[in-house]
C-alpha cells in the first residue's frame, strides 16, 4: 500500500534535496551570496531561502539588500559611461 505524504513531508524532502544540490555547488566554488541570488531569482522568499540554507531570515534579507545595492550601483555606473 502506497503511503500518502502530507505537504509538510514533501516540502521537507524537497528542502533537503535543494540543500544537497546547493552543497555541491559550494564545493564547485559558488558562494553563498550567489546561491541566495539564484534562489531569489527563481522566486523564493527570504524566509524560504533561510530555511533551505539553515541561516536566519535577517541574514538572507541583509544579503539580498547588498545584492540589490550592488546591482543598482553597477547600473548607475554603466549609465554614467
Amino acid at each position: 500500500e502506497a503511503k500518502s505524504w502530507s505537504i509538510e513531508e514533501v516540502t521537507k524532502r524537497l528542502d533537503v534535496l535543494i540543500y544537497l544540490f546547493l552543497k555541491q555547488n559550494q564545493e564547485k566554488g559558488i558562494t553563498t551570496r550567489q546561491t541566495i541570488k539564484e534562489l531569489n531569482d527563481i522566486g523564493l522568499k527570504d524566509f524560504e531561502i533561510a530555511k533551505i540554507l539553515g541561516r536566519s531570515r535577517s541574514y538572507i534579507a541583509s544579503e539580498l539588500t547588498q545584492l540589490r545595492k550592488s546591482s543598482k550601483d553597477r547600473e548607475e555606473s554603466v549609465q554614467n559611461e
